[in-house]
């Protein structure tokens, strides 16, 4: 008897330590993916402002969020957590559709077509330099979601996520809604 209570309080108080021990485990996993994962918080007005500058209120609010996104990072936002991917791949929709609309426009309005022209047209229109500075123009800027170690929103930043607006902007609303948007902000005078 003495050796089965023994063998049980030896048993109970490993099993004890080893609770022990994987709690401790999963109290550090827990802080260190934390640590690595910072979560943004965004309110309504940044994303009012967006829509503000744009001339157009997104049915879709998570395709706004990504379109601003350039952290990766979990989004805080109308009482919920969104995993929200970065804005580079919206970007590129944007940029071919953004080209596409352009194209269409240098068709109509130009009676002579020169690869040479639409290649110029296109580079001030809608190349990186040009859409910094209409990002700037419109406070897009200021709306570009960052990851908490980034202290200045970058040029390369602004152009990408104005890109990625257009093509959310795109998928929410279809080419006529994205034709409006771009008309705001005033891609058409170039064509003048």
């Amino acid at each position: 008897m003495i050796c089965a209570s023994i063998s049980l309080f030896k048993h109970n108080h490993q099993s004890a330590k080893l609770h022990h021990n994987r709690s401790h485990l999963s109290t550090i996993l827990h802080t260190t993916l934390e640590m690595a994962i910072t979560p943004v918080q965004i309110n309504e007005s940044k994303l009012a402002s967006c829509e503000t500058s744009i001339g157009y209120i997104f049915k879709d609010k998570l395709l706004l969020l990504q379109a601003l996104n350039n952290s990766g990072e979990p989004i805080y936002h109308a009482g919920a957590w969104h995993k929200v991917e970065k804005n580079d791949a919206l970007a590129i929709l944007g940029d071919a559709r953004v080209d596409a609309v352009l194209c269409r426009w240098w068709w109509d309005k130009t009676l002579v077509h020169v690869k040479g022209h639409w290649d110029q047209l296109r580079q001030a229109t809608a190349g990186n330099a040009a859409l910094l500075l209409l990002g700037q123009k419109f406070q897009l800027d200021r709306c570009v979601i960052c990851n908490g170690g980034t202290t200045k929103v970058s040029d390369k930043m602004v152009a990408t996520a104005v890109e990625a607006v257009l093509g959310a902007v795109y998928l929410d609303g279809g080419e006529a809604a994205l034709e409006i948007v771009m008309k705001e902000l005033k891609f058409d005078e170039q064509m003048r």
